[in-house]
């Protein structure tokens, strides 16, 4: 059985983003960018610098961001299906007619 616990979403020479379940069961998606004097609200109006940071996701709410993750992702199985193909996750179709 092969499982991913973290992956790299998105990774330049100013940004890393990654996301991760933790040990606990929540879900992070962290980040590190590396800003160079952009204004982001504060009273000097600029700043330059190195801003790490992460989101949580509660446990008992991953399963409710994934539900959403794939209904605004995918609208039909077969695109589903490709794209678990696609990432090496196994599934199963089953006929319930």
């Amino acid at each position: 059985m092969s499982t991913l616990n973290e992956i790299d979403v998105q990774h330049s020479n100013s940004r890393i983003l990654s996301a991760k379940v933790l040990d606990n069961g929540d879900f992070s998606f962290s980040g590190h960018e590396v800003m160079e004097s952009q204004d982001i609200g504060d009273p000097s109006g600029r700043y330059a610098g190195d801003v790490d940071y992460r989101r949580i996701v509660p446990a008992d709410y991953k399963d409710t961001m994934l539900l959403w993750l794939v209904k605004e992702r995918f609208a039909t199985d077969s695109e589903f299906d490709e794209w678990l193909d696609a990432k090496g996750i196994p599934s199963e179709f089953q006929n319930l007619g």
